[in-house]
This record gives C-alpha cells, structure tokens and sequence, in this order.
C-alpha cells in the first residue's frame, strides 16, 4: 500500500557549458566552460494507496528535491553589469548556484480511478512548487526567477474496447505568473512568460 523511494547523489561536473549573448558584439552567442560544478542532493518520492479496500482506486504521490548545486571553480566567469548593461569579463563565479538548478522543489498528487463496464474515469490533480532559481552564473538579482507554484487539474475516461481515452485537463489553474526563459543581453532583459490559465481536451488513441 506505501512505496517509498530515496536518493542522496553527488555529481561532479568538469568544463560545465554556460552561455551569454551579446549585441554588442553581433548578437553572437558566447560559450565558455565552468571549470568545475558539484551537486549534492536528496530526493525522495512515495506512492500511497490509502484505503486499499474501501476505495483501492485512491491514490496519493508525494516528491521533495533538495540541492546544493554549486560552481566550485569558476575563476574567469563573463556577464552583464546590473547597472550599464556592459559587458565584463574575469569576474569569479566560484561559489555561485548553477544556473537554473533550485534549491527545493516538491511535488503532490491526488488521483480517484473509477472503474466502470468500458473502461476507468480518473480524476486528479497536481501541485508542484519550486523555491526560485538563477537564469544566469553571476547569480544577479535581475536574473533570479522566484519561487512559484503551479496547480493542474484533468478527468480522463479510457474507452478500453478502442482503447481511445478522453481527457479534459486544466494547468496553471491559480494563473501563476512565472518565466521560462530569461533572455539576457547588455541591452536589457526580455522574459518569456509560462503560459497562463488554460483548458483543453485532449484525445488519445491506440490502434
């Protein structure tokens, strides 16, 4: 009735890829390499049937991230003043988070499967949060996305002699306003935004 799962990890990166974008400069897009990157983690996940004989179609899932992901030799990094927007090289980034790399993320879910003559109804919902994270190696404060939460819903029936399943879903239900991507230039920032509240149906089929 109650699976649990566990990790404690530790990656070791050498020549770890970061990127910057420079108009200035053509609007090339500059590489260069981290000389080395740790990270150090602890992820849990658990699957739970909580009333296995009053109602065994009710399911509970559960998952925490913690890291600790850091450059740890980072001598010459390049990037953006905050302030002008100009370009600087040879700062040191040793220390800093990785980029897009959080902290702490979590997980839960909820799911009611109904058995019927042709085929389950499930219904379910998920809820995920992640603590913030840094779109750039510097670790500015005008690169750093903050935390967020999103919540997503669906009801899906299985037709099961089509195999076709019907599914009417709906994410981002709080309309959390977050980015997925930071567009990081010695001009300026441009954001692109997560989509917002949205509905939809969706259909699959196997044959």
């Amino acid at each position: 009735n109650l699976r649990l799962n566990g990790a404690v990890f530790q990656i070791d990166i050498k020549d770890l890829q970061t990127a910057s974008v420079s108009l200035t400069s053509g609007g090339a897009v500059n590489f260069e390499n981290a000389g080395k990157a740790q990270i150090r983690g602890v992820e849990f996940d658990a699957l739970w049937v909580a009333m296995p004989d009053l109602n065994p179609g009710f399911v509970v899932t559960a998952g925490v991230s913690v890291l600790d992901a850091k450059y740890t030799d980072y001598p010459d990094g390049n990037g953006f003043d905050e302030q002008t927007g100009v370009n600087f090289e040879s700062r040191d980034f040793t220390g800093n988070r990785i980029a897009r790399t959080p902290e702490f993320t979590a997980t839960l879910g909820l799911s009611q499967t109904i058995e019927t003559g042709k085929g389950p109804i499930e219904l379910g919902a998920d809820y995920f949060y992640n603590d913030g994270f840094y779109f750039l190696a510097q670790n500015s404060d005008v690169s750093f996305e903050p935390a967020y939460a999103l919540l997503n819903a669906r009801v899906s029936y299985l037709y099961a002699p089509w195999d076709l399943r019907l599914t009417v879903f709906g994410s981002n239900l709080t309309d959390e306003r977050y980015n997925v991507q930071q567009f990081h230039t010695d001009f300026g920032r441009a954001d692109q935004l997560a989509p917002p509240v949205s509905y939809g149906l969706r259909i699959n089929w196997n044959y």
